[in-house]
């Protein structure tokens, strides 16, 4: 009642009250409520032990401070509590306790200490059985689950649910992987836990699915998501096993009631994994001393070619058999140079595949000194582009390592590749000659030059020369990469040390 009084004559408009200093109404002894400028309840308690400070968050919208106020015309200590409008409910039993506990129109620290912790934990909000990380990948596995009946259809997609098994990657079929990685907000950045879990060496083609998977009030709980669930895979005769799936995740039916967090879906993206692929190269684990058992990394999906999880195009080019390298993504990408200044496009690609191409070429055939065996005019541009590098403070800069190649220009990278020394090498993997080779590099990087520095687009007539030759060039690297992946194993299918 009281505070319905001051609600009332904040909005009137009949007093002196600020965000800071509220009006007040006195309820008893030692006691004022006041309502304040920003809507925010307070109340103010007179304090016998003297002049300690207190200033607490007791939880999300209430706080607590001792403060000096100007009252009936003396000034004195207060304890001031105070809450969002929101919390009017939770602070009016805390309220009368306080008061009930007052002698003499004061209260102690001691009683003050107690209450305040007892109600801490009524305002708790209670710990959800799975938290929020959990909750989302799991239901962004169900959503892709769910996706892929258009694709294989649902029961065949459950059966090839494996993630909550325990297994390397979510949805596993004897061609092809899918990781599913749900983030929370965009651009997207998601968690990768194991190293191995985007290694492209692996024989089946492999790609992450990223799945926006949004928190807020008004959508659904992870108990709403799998009854959804349940209810295709009651129509699809595949309940029982979605019932072991959902198990091994963790849900138990006896727990739905203890969940509260509620959350929308986004869009979802596919990006290929391959071998020029910039994600952390699970290669360098062999390079690892014992005593590093584990790598887990974030990663930016907005730096990895990107696919529309909106189009079944691209899922059925995920959900089957072949190599994300081979010429198939090339002609079935959408919009294949990009919008704006996106690296997510054909020209970018082919950039990659060649540096990682004669990344593994130059350590295959030099070792450890590979940098002293490039052309000294390569070695000096990717100096500088690596001294400016440094000089914004980008990290991971060590001399010499793989970005030493992402340093170079088109032409230099080039110049690295045709050179006396290796071009041999390269030519028995390209299975091309140097002039023919030069000739396609040379419309590549026109275009490529052409899109990315020039002001004025490509015509026509350019962009189907520089497509075509881009094309090819990617062609070649891609079979070389692979040929260079199977020399590097010996007949068990080990990997050569």
């Amino acid at each position: 009642m009281y505070w319905n009084r001051l609600d009332k004559m904040i909005i009137e408009g009949s007093n002196d009250a600020t965000k800071d200093s509220p009006l007040v109404l006195p309820m008893s002894q030692g006691v004022r409520l006041g309502l304040d400028k920003g809507g925010r309840y307070h109340l103010l308690l007179d304090l016998a032990d003297g002049d300690e400070a207190i200033t607490r968050r007791l939880t999300a919208g209430i706080n607590i401070q001792t403060k000096q106020y100007q009252i009936e015309g003396t000034s004195s200590l207060w304890v001031d509590i105070i809450a969002q409008k929101r919390w009017r409910f939770a602070i009016e039993p805390f309220a009368a306790d306080l008061v009930m506990e007052m002698r003499n129109g004061t209260i102690d620290l001691q009683t003050l200490n107690r209450l305040v912790e007892e109600y801490r934990a009524l305002w708790k909000r209670p710990r959800e059985p799975m938290d929020s990380r959990t909750q989302r990948g799991l239901i962004g596995e169900m959503l892709v689950v769910q996706r892929l009946d258009s694709i294989i259809g649902f029961a065949a997609a459950v059966d090839k649910w494996q993630g909550p098994f325990g297994e390397l990657h979510d949805i596993i079929d004897d061609d092809w992987h899918l990781e599913v990685k749900s983030y929370a907000d965009e651009p997207p950045r998601v968690r990768i836990s194991e190293v191995q879990q985007l290694d492209a060496r692996i024989d089946s083609k492999l790609t992450v699915v990223g799945v926006h998977i949004m928190g807020t009030a008004k959508g659904k709980t992870l108990p709403e998501f799998i009854d959804e669930f349940l209810e295709i895979a009651e129509e699809k005769g595949v309940t029982s096993l979605a019932v072991e799936i959902f198990g091994a995740a963790g849900w138990d039916e006896e727990d739905r009631e203890e969940y509260s967090s509620r959350f929308i879906s986004g869009r979802m993206i596919l990006c290929p994994i391959h071998l020029a692929t910039p994600v952390f190269p699970a290669r360098l684990l062999e390079q690892m001393p014992h005593s590093v058992d584990k790598i887990s990394y974030r990663l930016a999906l907005n730096d990895l070619f990107q696919l529309t999880g909106k189009d079944d195009s691209n899922w059925k080019l995920a959900c089957s058999a072949g190599d994300w390298l081979d010429t198939e993504l090339e002609f079935t990408i959408p919009g294949q140079l990009g919008s704006g200044d996106s690296p997510f496009s054909l020209l970018v690609e082919t950039e990659q595949v060649y540096r990682e191409l004669a990344h593994s070429v130059y350590i295959q055939e030099f070792g450890s000194v590979w940098w002293k065996n490039l052309p000294r005019g390569s070695q000096s541009q990717a100096l500088n582009k690596i001294q400016e590098w440094k000089g914004k403070g980008e990290p991971d800069l060590d001399f010499p390592s793989r970005r030493y190649w992402d340093a170079m220009t088109t032409g230099s990278l080039k110049d690295s590749i045709i050179t006396k020394s290796v071009w041999p090498i390269f030519e028995e993997l390209l299975g091309v000659k140097k002039g023919n080779f030069i000739h396609h590099w040379k419309d590549f990087g026109d275009l490529r030059n052409t899109k990315f520095h020039a002001n004025d687009p490509p015509t026509a007539a350019h962009l189907e020369v520089g497509l075509g030759a881009t094309k090819i060039v990617r062609s070649l690297a891609a079979k070389a990469l692979k040929k260079i992946i199977a020399s590097s194993k010996d007949v068990d299918g080990h990997e050569l040390v």
